[in-house]
């Protein structure tokens, strides 16, 4: 075979393949995939788990310097696990250690829009500052 019709072969190869992909995406679409979509779209809301934690108070009570906070169920699910991380910093801004606090059980899920309160005590030495962030949270 000689380079011109090897050339020939190819190009009419690439022209099937292309020719292929673009009946498969503009021709060739099943109408039922949308109608099905926009069902389940129309009568099922969307889940969404979220949760706002925020601290309220941090203060030093003798050698031990304590935080207390609430987490509060922003989604439209029923809760049964959050857990938050109370974060520990000196005067500069610096992280000294962290925490962690089980604050939603299945004993006793928080639903949406509900409050759930927690403390939390360090005896690190120099924390001036405290904070709080949501680690992990689920129905």
């Amino acid at each position: 075979m000689s380079d011109r019709s090897l050339t020939i072969i190819a190009l009419v190869l690439i022209s099937f393949v292309v020719g292929t992909l673009l009946y498969r995406a503009y021709v060739d679409k099943p109408a039922v995939t949308a109608r099905y979509t926009d069902e389940i779209e129309s009568t099922e809301p969307k889940r969404q788990t979220s949760v706002a934690a925020k601290s309220t108070s941090c203060s030093r009570v003798g050698r031990r310097t304590q935080i207390r906070g609430y987490v509060e169920n922003t989604g439209n699910v029923t809760l049964t696990l959050v857990t938050v991380q109370p974060v520990w910093k000196n005067a500069a801004g610096l992280v000294l250690g962290t925490g962690l606090v089980y604050v939603v059980n299945q004993d006793e899920p928080l639903p949406p829009g509900g409050r759930r309160e927690f403390e939390d005590v360090t005896q690190l030495s120099n924390v001036s500052k405290c904070n709080v962030v949501p680690v992990d949270w689920g129905s």
